[in-house]
C-alpha cells in the first residue's frame, strides 16, 4: 500500500514539472512585455540602456517591448551577422537603432497585441537600421510576390513601371502584347495614381504593385492620369509569360533588347542569338537600356554564350566563391554595340561591361553607347526564415571580366549620346557604330 501511494503522489508532482518544461520550452520563442508600455516608456527603457545582452532580441526583451519571436529575431540576426559583406555596428548599436526605428515608423501603425505584427516591424526596423537600400526584409506574403516577379511568369495584367518617390506615381513605360492591360486600352506614359480605389501614395510601391496583381480571371481598376485628365480603366488579370527578350534582324543587323535578367531569359536569349545566326546577322545591338539587372546566374548564362571556354565572366570579394566563367557551350563573336543608360544597372551593367571586355581582350569587336549606367556593383542573395519570410542582403562586391568594380561610379560608354526630344537618337547611334565596327 506505501509503494502504490508514493507512485500516487508522485504522479501530480510529475505532471506539474512536465506542464512547466512545456511552458518553459515554448516560451523560448516569444519575448517582450505582455503589457503593452507607451511609446514614452519605452524610449525612456531604451535610454537608459541595458546589461549582459547578446543578442538584438535580449535587449529588446529587457526593455520590455511588446511580445514578440525572439526565435525569428535572432535568426534574422544570425543571418546578417553572418552574410552581410561590411562590418556591421555593434550588437547595442544595433538594438538602440532597432527600437528608435520601431518607435519612429510602426509604434503607432500596427496591432502592438500581434505578436506576429511586432516581430515583422522589428525586423523591418533592424534591417533598416543597417543603412543599405538593398537589404530587404520580406514578409512570406511580400517574398513570394517578389519570387514571382524574378521568375518571368506571373498573374497581373502585363505592364511595366517605374515609380516617382517623389510624387508616389508608377509610370506605364511598357504595356505586354496579349495582357489585361493591352485590352483595357492602358497606354504607355498613362501615370497610375490608384489602384481599385486605393490611392499609391498611401499604399507605396510595393504594397500598390501587389495590389495590382492578384488571382487569374479577377479584375482590378486602375485610375491613371492621361494628359490633363484622369481615366478609370479596369484590367483582368491573367497569367503572363514575360518577355525579356526581344529581337529584329534589319539589313543585316541584330537587334535584340534584354530587359531584365530573370528565370526565362536565358531561354529566350539562345532563341534571338540563333535567330541572329540563322539569318547571318553581320553585327549586334545589344540593348539594355532600363535593365535593372535580375539574376546573377542569369546573366552569366547569357554572357557564358557569347564567350569562348574559360572566359572569365565576373569575379567575387568577400569569399563569396569561385569566378564565373563560360563554359564554352557555344560563342557568338559578331561585332557588338551595347546601348546603355542610368537605368542599366546591377546584372545589366555587368552585361554592358563585359561585351566591352571582351573587345579589350580582342575576342570580338564591341563598343558601349548611350549614357552612364547606374553604378551598382554589388550583390545580393536571399536567405529564407523558418516561417517562409526572407532577408535579401548584399553579400558581395562583383567585378567584369577585366575585374573592374563600378560601384557607385557606373559604366562610361566610349559614345555619349543624350536621348532627344523626338525619335531614338541612341539606337541611330548604336546602328552606326556596330556599322563602323564591321568596317
Amino acid at each position: 500500500m506505501k509503494r502504490t501511494n508514493k507512485r500516487w503522489l508522485a504522479s501530480p508532482l510529475l505532471l506539474l514539472l512536465s506542464i512547466l518544461l512545456v511552458i518553459s520550452l515554448t516560451g523560448c520563442s516569444t519575448a517582450g512585455s505582455k503589457t503593452v508600455y507607451s511609446k514614452e516608456e519605452l524610449a525612456e527603457n531604451v535610454t537608459r540602456g541595458a546589461t549582459d545582452c547578446d543578442s538584438v532580441a535580449e535587449f529588446l526583451d529587457e526593455w520590455d517591448f511588446p511580445r514578440f519571436s525572439e526565435r525569428k529575431v535572432n535568426q534574422a540576426e544570425s543571418i546578417l551577422q553572418k552574410r552581410y559583406y561590411l562590418e556591421l555596428p555593434t550588437t547595442e548599436e544595433l538594438a538602440e537603432m532597432t527600437a528608435r526605428g520601431f518607435l519612429e515608423n510602426y509604434y503607432d501603425k500596427i496591432d502592438l497585441t500581434s505578436e506576429d505584427a511586432v516581430t515583422d516591424a522589428l525586423i523591418y526596423s533592424y534591417v533598416d537600421s543597417i543603412g543599405d537600400v538593398y537589404t530587404v526584409y520580406r514578409t512570406a506574403e511580400e517574398y513570394e510576390s517578389y519570387s514571382s516577379g524574378l521568375s518571368g511568369s506571373f498573374v497581373g495584367i502585363g505592364v511595366t513601371v517605374t515609380y516617382n518617390a517623389d510624387t508616389a506615381e508608377m509610370t506605364v513605360i511598357e504595356v505586354m502584347e496579349g495582357g489585361g492591360a493591352e485590352a483595357a486600352g492602358v497606354l504607355v506614359g498613362d501615370v497610375i495614381i490608384a489602384v481599385d480605389g486605393e490611392r499609391v501614395a498611401d499604399l507605396g510601391y510595393e504594397n500598390a504593385v501587389n495590389a495590382v496583381r492578384g488571382e487569374s480571371g479577377t479584375d482590378v481598376v486602375l485610375t491613371v492620369k492621361r494628359g490633363d485628365g484622369e481615366v478609370h480603366i479596369t484590367a483582368t488579370r491573367k497569367a503572363i509569360e514575360e518577355k525579356t527578350v526581344k529581337y529584329s534582324l534589319t539589313d543585316g543587323i541584330g537587334y535584340i533588347k534584354i530587359s531584365a535578367f530573370k528565370r526565362n531569359t536565358y531561354g529566350q536569349f539562345v532563341e534571338a542569338v540563333d535567330y541572329m545566326e540563322r539569318n547571318n546577322a553581320r553585327g549586334v545591338v545589344y540593348d539594355l537600356r532600363n535593365n535593372g539587372g535580375g539574376y546573377l546566374s542569369s546573366v552569366v548564362n547569357v554572357l557564358s554564350y557569347i564567350a569562348p571556354e574559360g572566359t572569365t565572366i565576373s569575379t567575387f570579394s568577400n569569399n563569396y566563391g569561385d569566378d564565373a566563367v563560360a563554359t564554352g557551350e557555344h560563342t557568338f563573336l559578331i561585332p557588338s554595340v551595347v546601348l546603355c543608360n542610368s537605368g542599366t544597372a546591377s546584372a545589366g551593367e555587368l552585361f554592358t561591361s563585359a561585351i566591352r571586355d571582351f573587345g579589350e581582350m580582342r575576342l570580338m569587336e564591341s563598343a558601349v553607347v548611350g549614357e552612364n549606367t547606374f553604378g551598382k556593383g554589388i550583390m545580393q542573395s536571399t536567405f529564407s526564415l523558418f516561417d517562409g519570410s526572407s532577408i535579401t542582403l548584399t553579400v558581395a562586391y562583383y567585378t567584369s571580366p577585366l575585374g573592374e568594380n563600378y560601384h557607385g561610379v557606373g559604366i562610361e560608354p566610349s559614345l555619349t549620346v543624350a536621348p532627344a526630344a523626338d525619335g531614338d537618337n541612341q539606337l541611330s547611334s548604336a546602328y552606326e557604330t556596330v556599322e563602323k565596327l564591321i568596317d
